[in-house]
């Protein structure tokens, strides 16, 4: 767990903490297929920006949170219940958790995302470019 502090008194204000996985204990074949997730070129981001300065665009960044966490998993995935947990009856090495959402620390986690989040913009109509598979294009909407 993280803690989040005041800058001027360092006072704790809030507790921050996210669940992981250890992608180095994944197999691959058997914890995981293709894990190939495609990155924005810097060339296409400069030119997205140069079009949108000269034709006097808007521009608007985007940051999803948790985005991992929104997209379901591709497969079966099972992970050990983390120390300190405590169970009402029986104990933690008995049990597994079975993972439903992507979770951040696998292998496979930036591809499952992707695809979905390529999934959900296509169903809303946006068309993926052949040269780079990061942008979108919808109408007259890059």
């Amino acid at each position: 767990m993280k803690q989040k502090r005041r800058i001027d008194t360092r006072d704790v204000y809030n507790w921050k903490a996210r669940r992981n996985v250890d992608g180095s204990k994944q197999v691959a074949r058997r914890d995981y297929g293709q894990m190939y997730a495609p990155v924005a070129l810097w060339s296409s981001i400069r030119m997205l920006l140069v079009m949108a300065v000269s034709r006097g665009w808007h521009t608007r960044q985007l940051d999803y949170v948790k985005a991992y966490p929104q997209a379901p998993v591709n497969r079966d995935i099972y992970m050990e219940i983390p120390k300190g947990y405590v169970l009402s009856s029986g104990v933690a090495k008995d049990f597994v958790l079975k993972i439903h959402k992507n979770i951040y620390g696998l292998k496979q986690a930036g591809r499952v995302w992707n695809n979905y989040l390529v999934a959900k913009l296509k169903k809303i109509g946006f068309v993926q470019s052949c040269a780079n598979p990061c942008i979108f294009t919808r109408g007259q909407t890059l």
